[in-house]
């Protein structure tokens, strides 16, 4: 029966049960052809040494209870070694004779240091240690000239080795969750990085290095006490700073001029620059709670901004060019508890496009002028202004003894009427063949009110029709009007 393994090449086992506790001797002597083994999920604490032979590639041992890792040296084709989550306290000590090993993941251990010969793995380009104890890094990583990818997250690392500035390939550096303050000298000499995790650390600022670097592209400084951004990063895409100390948006951070994605959320920020225009790559801004109450018409240039995110924030309304904004698809501003009454009841039942109704109906009511009822006869007022006699422009025709003036028009005449005495002036000079407005009676006056309130409804861009003001009442005269005739002008 066991002769019948001798032939697999590749053998994968999983046990979520957790009943397996060992791997019988014979399957590692009989699979002499074996290149690929993997066991995930098992009470598996340690592996037949003759497993570890000429000719296996890949071995996959996350997920169990592996402790020892003795005899892998013998292992020399092994190129891609994961046993990430088990119980490993330390590394062997032979693991540098591994010259073949392109992917190393031991995440979710307990491993304090790695060994003094870790230099000699000068193929691999995958290095995966987040999750351990370490404190240090050798020096000897430096010798890693392939490595792409590290990972330290997650460890007790209060510095990286300057010899990290020497690898020349590497593209990903995730050092979240240690005890980092600063980045060593030289950093930017890493021209092929491209990202770079530095989560919940010790930064009181955007390291200066970075400004000099060509391919990065994403930065997250998530969770550190970061205060100040001293120099611009012209090539980053995507920058994460939540949960800093920020009480502004920096200057040098609007220059970043490809910026696609930046989220500021729970920082101390008060106000949003002008010169946020200048992000015009910027697609997504994440400004959640902060201190920020007004937003200002220059957001209007973020023309490819597709998410806004103002919640939890003192805003009370939002400037028009959020209307002009036709790539904005997501906008949020949730438990904004100063934020407009009408326009928080519209975006809650409708979202965005209901927002920008309610928005427009708004500018509408702010634009368009009221009713003006005198003695009963209501005329539709499509240019109301109050002024005093001596500012009256050349088209009305100035009262005697008059104090706060007001002009109407209506569709046959232009009035002007003082608050004195509420003296008729005359209709100007254009509308003098006009005949005038007779007394209405009650069913032509309901008439004309309707004519009147056709008149006063405007279209806005929204394609939503709101009416014009409301009526005011009736101005009662004191004396019996009386007509001033004026020279003609």
């Amino acid at each position: 029966m066991w002769n019948s393994l001798a032939s697999v090449q590749r053998f994968e086992l999983e046990d979520p049960e957790g009943i397996l506790t060992s791997i019988p001797k014979h399957y590692a002597t009989n699979m002499q052809h074996l290149e690929s083994f993997s066991i995930t999920w098992t009470r598996v604490k340690s592996l037949p040494v003759e497993l570890f032979r000429q000719g296996l590639k890949t071995l996959s041992l996350e997920r169990n209870q592996i402790n020892s890792l003795d005899g892998i040296e013998k292992a020399v084709d092994l190129s891609n070694l994961d046993v990430s989550s088990n119980l490993l306290k330390e590394l062997p000590k032979t693991l540098g004779q591994l010259q073949n090993l392109t992917t190393l993941k031991i995440s979710g251990n307990a491993v304090a240091e790695l060994p003094a010969n870790f230099g000699s793995l000068n193929r691999l380009s995958t290095l995966d240690c987040s999750c351990n104890r370490l404190s240090v890094l050798p020096n000897c990583i430096c010798n890693l000239t392939e490595l792409k990818s590290l990972d330290v997250g997650n460890n007790s690392l209060s510095e990286l080795p300057n010899g990290l500035v020497n690898l020349p390939n590497l593209e990903d550096l995730q050092a979240q969750v240690n005890q980092l303050e600063k980045l060593p000298n030289g950093f930017g000499q890493l021209t092929k990085l491209s990202s770079l995790n530095l989560r919940k650390n010790r930064f009181t600022e955007v390291p200066p290095q970075l400004s000099g670097m060509i391919s990065l592209h994403t930065l997250n400084m998530k969770d550190n006490n970061i205060r100040a951004f001293p120099s611009a990063i012209p090539t980053l895409k995507t920058l994460i700073l939540d949960s800093n100390n920020l009480e502004e948006i920096p200057e040098e951070l609007v220059k970043c001029s490809n910026l696609q994605m930046a989220s500021l959320q729970d920082n101390r920020i008060v106000t949003i620059p002008a010169e946020i225009g200048n992000l015009s790559s910027l697609r997504v801004l994440h400004l959640s709670r902060n201190q920020i109450d007004e937003v200002p018409e220059d957001i209007g240039a973020l023309g490819q901004l597709r998410h806004l995110s103002l919640r939890a924030t003192q805003i009370k309304t939002l400037p028009n060019a959020i209307l002009a904004m036709s790539e904005l698809v997501k906008l949020d501003v949730t438990e904004c508890p100063r934020f407009d009454q009408d326009l928080a009841l519209a975006y809650e039942n409708g979202g965005l496009a209901q927002l920008r109704e309610e928005m427009c109906r708004q500018n509408d009511r702010a634009t368009t002028t009221t009713t003006e009822t005198v003695q009963g006869n209501s005329e539709t007022t499509t240019d109301y202004q109050r002024r005093s006699p001596n500012t009256v422009d050349s088209s009305s025709t100035e009262a005697p003894n008059s104090g706060v003036a007001i002009v109407t028009k209506s569709k046959h005449k232009t009035m002007l009427w003082t608050e004195q005495d509420c003296n008729f002036i005359r209709p100007t000079e254009d509308e003098a063949d006009e005949p005038p407005q007779s007394h209405q009676t009650p069913e032509n006056k309901n008439s004309g009110d309707n004519e009147s309130r056709n008149e006063g409804v405007a279209i806005d861009d929204c394609s939503t029709r709101a009416k014009i003001g409301r009526e005011r009442p009736p101005i009662q005269p004191k004396p019996k009007p009386r007509k001033v005739d004026l020279p003609d002008t």
